[in-house]
């Protein structure tokens, strides 16, 4: 679906309805080969207000347009399938794909993915010739 978002917390809302649903299959599928998935899926989020509007299940004036996806969402945190979990910003893993990042942030960033520098004689090193 295509839509235009008006701030990264409907941004937010909108992204995390896919995320859900991609979700609830997995456990489903979990569930069918033997594996059920009992306890609440973590998703993490680093987007403040977005968790505060799903963890409160009053009306929204501001997300009517949105409500559907924010129902969905906010069900399925009140059935305790999902909980939303702040993760600050500057830790996203992500960041070393979509940002320019700081060299320090790149290496502490590069580091997670467990990706490292090919070194001088590695066989596999393109700069080497064969």
């Amino acid at each position: 679906y295509a839509a235009i978002v008006l701030s990264t917390t409907e941004a937010e809302l909108m992204t995390l309805c896919p995320v859900a649903q991609v979700c609830l299959y997995i456990k489903q599928t979990a569930g069918e080969m033997g594996h059920p998935i009992i306890s609440a899926i973590t998703l993490h989020e680093d987007n403040q207000s977005t968790i505060q509007i799903v963890n409160n299940s009053g009306h929204h004036g501001r997300t009517k347009h949105i409500d559907v996806r924010y129902r969905f969402i906010n069900d399925l945190v009140e059935q305790q399938v999902f909980q939303l979990e702040y993760s600050d910003s500057r830790l996203q893993v992500a960041d070393i794909f979509t940002k320019s990042l700081d060299i320090t942030t790149f290496y502490a960033l590069r580091s997670k993915l467990r990706v490292e520098k090919l070194q001088p004689s590695d066989p596999f090193d393109p700069r080497q010739g064969a």
